[in-house]
């Protein structure tokens, strides 16, 4: 996330930061929420209630708009950027705006792979999904061809009793003169609603994040501009998820920006975190940071 910070001028970039508390649900239909464990009477031979154990886990994730991950240019600065994302101890990172070259794609992965110390990862040249816990695991369903998005499933396997969750890293359009920007996102809600025959509780269990690169703000007067408007993704949303970073019912109060750029400095929110339904009651701690350019 670029752009400056309401009293922080030097933010230049940000990472948006979830605390999640994931409680197993192995006797229920709802995922990663209420108890979990066997039922443990205190006599066998008496009719009495049953107790349930409680296991539960903690997912710290965060995203950011690197705006480039590893500069060829300046590669102290890129090793001194990953050390400084390590101390955060992320369990999973959501990386946007990566650009990573294509002719030297498999070589730069492996040493940012390297340099982050990853458990696993997922790229693309656009995004990147890093998992540095080796308590989680993350499968790919997709990574979009042109790069822009990355769906995965992340699963705990030691525990068979956690339900998936499923983490869409997005890195959309910056322009949208020729409706690029709107038909990406038109495109990618036609993908996931077609996935929802063969994995029913995918939005509902899904954390979305990313780089959405227009404003969700309905304070903000950019957001009346229909050109630059993709209606449907905000419909979408509306209809499968929560904002874990701003009050969306504030409608007097404009988003914590995310971004600072063009000939006036305008600040805008451009990045954002997502959870469906039966994960945003247990999403805590959302907060924004921001990093200097330095």
């Amino acid at each position: 996330m670029d752009g400056g910070h309401v009293g922080n001028v030097n933010g230049s970039k940000s990472t948006a930061m979830e605390g999640i508390n994931l409680t197993g649900a192995s006797n229920t239909t709802l995922s990663n929420t209420m108890t979990e464990g066997s039922h443990l009477p205190a006599d066998p031979h008496a009719n009495q209630p049953a107790y349930t154990t409680t296991r539960s886990r903690r997912l710290k994730l965060g995203s950011l708009n690197c705006r480039t991950l590893y500069k060829h240019y300046d590669i102290h600065k890129s090793d001194l950027f990953i050390k400084y994302l390590r101390l955060h101890q992320f369990y999973i990172l959501l990386c946007q705006e990566t650009n990573i070259r294509p002719s030297t794609f498999a070589d730069t992965t492996q040493l940012l792979n390297m340099n982050f110390q990853t458990h696993q990862s997922l790229w693309s040249s656009h995004c990147a999904i890093l998992n540095f816990s080796s308590s989680f695991h993350i499968d790919p369903i997709k990574i979009a061809d042109d790069g822009r998005f990355i769906l995965a499933k992340l699963t705990i396997p030691s525990e068979n009793s956690f339900s998936p969750i499923y983490l869409l890293n997005i890195y959309a359009p910056a322009t949208n003169n020729t409706g690029q920007r709107n038909t990406f996102f038109s495109s990618l809600i036609q993908y996931l609603l077609s996935l929802m025959s063969s994995i029913p509780d995918l939005l509902e269990s899904m954390l979305v994040a990313g780089d959405f690169n227009f404003n969700f703000d309905s304070a903000c007067v950019h957001h009346t501009r229909q050109s630059r408007f993709p209606r449907d993704m905000v419909q979408f949303v509306g209809a499968h998820f929560r904002d874990c970073l701003n009050d969306s019912n504030r409608f007097d109060e404009h988003y914590t920006p995310t971004f600072r750029g063009g000939a006036n400095y305008s600040m805008a929110c451009l990045d954002y975190i997502f959870a469906g339904f039966l994960l945003h009651f247990i999403v805590n701690n959302g907060d924004i940071s921001f990093l200097s350019r330095d």
